[in-house]
């Protein structure tokens, strides 16, 4: 046991010389490639920190390396996690066709799309955005909101926009109940300039019979409107793809899904390796079983009104307070209640 202990070690260790024939003859000895380190960094964690590394990230998914392993309580995420924070595009790109999930956050409740964003890699923000969208393309914006009071400026001329429609929902990343609308001035910016949970918003459909119609967004609380229109003037299809989809019609969704869209092209979620997620079949309820979100602390605490006891107190209110829904049925959350057991 101390040896086989010893040969994964080595593994790591061959990791960071990027010796790949090491790292090969080692697994031959029956060394596996999951050791974890004090930090806990995976050998594929460690690789995916160096852009020269990117051989070794090949070798190590090649031999059974699971592109989504975390460990709670670490700060370090998945291996994805690193690629994006440390602007490893070709490695990103790799991780996800190999199955790497982007919506998995860690125990900052960050994902690898936030990490390329904050530090500004806009290759790696494209490849995770074209990789899981539902939609993406250029739309015309005529009006938005210009200062606190919120009053509502009317813009001089329409202006383009670079808009995606993302899932939020790392357990069921094809549903549509959690869509995220993500504005860009450009396709060369990293961040949006607005991003808007679409179940805040009251769709008005356009009316199709205009030469040139919009779709009018509203904010149930506020009274912000948005309001869009197709890239090309007159696009009727593009605009009703982004009216289907915005409103959570899967079937219309899907027909605007890219080749390499993982989650969009109709694999099952619960076949996914989760991560900091509960592992497919665990129960989501009763004594015993474990954070469905961070898979570490019991399950304490149950949702209201629906009642699914899916998590422990910390994760459930930080579930709350994105607005994400119960992490069960996805309703709406009211109030989060702890639970004693006897």
């Amino acid at each position: 046991m101390g040896g086989e202990h010893s040969k994964e070690r080595l593994v790591y260790e061959s990791v960071r010389r990027g010796d790949v024939e090491s790292i090969r003859s080692l697994h031959r000895q029956g060394a596996g490639v999951h050791w974890r380190s004090f930090s806990g960094k995976t050998p594929l964690i460690l690789a995916c920190s160096e852009a020269n590394l990117l051989p070794a990230v090949k070798v190590l998914i090649e031999l059974g390396a699971d592109v989504n392993d975390y460990e709670p309580g670490y700060s370090v995420g998945t291996a994805l996690h690193r690629a994006a924070k440390r602007g490893l595009e070709q490695t990103a790109i790799l991780l996800l066709s190999h199955g790497a999930n982007p919506l998995l956050r860690n125990c900052f409740h960050r994902n690898s799309l936030d990490y390329a964003r904050e530090a500004g890699h806009t290759g790696i923000v494209r490849a995770i955005e074209s990789h899981i969208c539902f939609f993406s393309g250029w739309l015309r914006e005529t009006y938005h909101f210009s200062n606190p009071h919120h009053v509502l400026t009317a813009l001089r001329s329409p202006r383009r926009t670079w808009a995606v429609v993302l899932p939020s929902d790392p357990i069921l990343p094809r549903s549509l109940t959690g869509l995220k609308l993500a504005l860009y001035r450009d396709r060369q910016s990293p961040r949006p300039f607005k991003v808007v949970s679409l179940k805040k918003f009251i769709l008005e459909e356009p009316v199709f019979s205009f030469p040139d119609p919009e779709l009018v967004l509203i904010d149930k609380y506020s009274g912000m409107v948005l309001k869009l229109l197709s890239g090309e003037e007159g696009n009727m299809e593009q605009l009703k793809l982004l009216y289907h989809t915005c409103r959570g019609v899967l079937e219309a969704a899907e027909t605007f899904t890219t080749a390499s869209g993982l989650f969009a092209r109709g694999c099952d979620p619960n076949d996914l390796r989760r991560g900091p997620l509960a592992p497919a079949g665990e129960g989501t309820s009763g004594s015993g079983s474990s954070c469905v979100i961070c898979a570490d602390a019991p399950v304490e605490a149950a949702c209201v009104p629906c009642g699914h006891m899916a998590g422990c107190m910390a994760c459930l209110n930080e579930v709350k307070m994105k607005e994400f829904g119960c992490p069960v049925c996805r309703a709406d959350i009211e109030r989060i209640m702890k639970i004693y057991t006897v």
